[in-house]
């Protein structure tokens, strides 16, 4: 998935859409997993850190670039959403803060799964716990995501 889908799933209005043939739900389980990756960023940071090797503060420059990426993705979604839609269902300020909240643990938490990330590279076994906590944090937001507002469109 990416950050624009993610952003357009937590502005827009929802979209009511019938695929034909059966349900699998271990493809659905797998697919609200992948609904909170932001695969710009994440995508940004694995290029720089490929390209970093063994120079620590530019792999951290990465990531902070990564998560200024998602966040301009999601304001401009906004913006987007806000200019398209009737007044009534215009997205407000708080759930951008909360979509830009929620994006952007995201992506800490799937780059602390990442070997040489510079959020646990001084944890033993950091990127175990860093797996773990992702799929922590894609259960907790597949299960709550429409509760906690992030889910507008399906």
């Amino acid at each position: 998935m990416s950050a624009v889908s993610f952003a357009e799933r937590a502005f827009y209005p929802p979209v009511t859409r019938q695929l034909g043939g059966p349900q699998s739900p271990v493809l659905d389980a797998l697919a609200s997993l992948a609904r909170y990756i932001p695969a710009e960023g994440l995508a940004l940071y694995i290029a720089v850190a490929a390209f970093a090797g063994e120079v620590p503060w530019l792999v951290t420059v990465g990531l902070v670039a990564a998560l200024a990426l998602t966040a301009l993705i999601v304001v401009l979604t906004w913006v987007d959403a806000r200019a398209a839609l009737p007044e009534a269902e215009q997205p407000g300020v708080g759930r951008l803060l909360l979509t830009l909240i929620v994006i952007m643990a995201a992506l800490i938490v799937y780059v602390s799964a990442l070997a040489g990330n510079p959020i646990t590279s001084g944890i033993p076994s950091g990127t175990t716990a860093g797996g773990v906590a992702v799929l922590i944090a894609a259960a907790f937001l597949s299960a709550l995501g429409g509760r906690l507002g992030l889910e507008r469109r399906s």
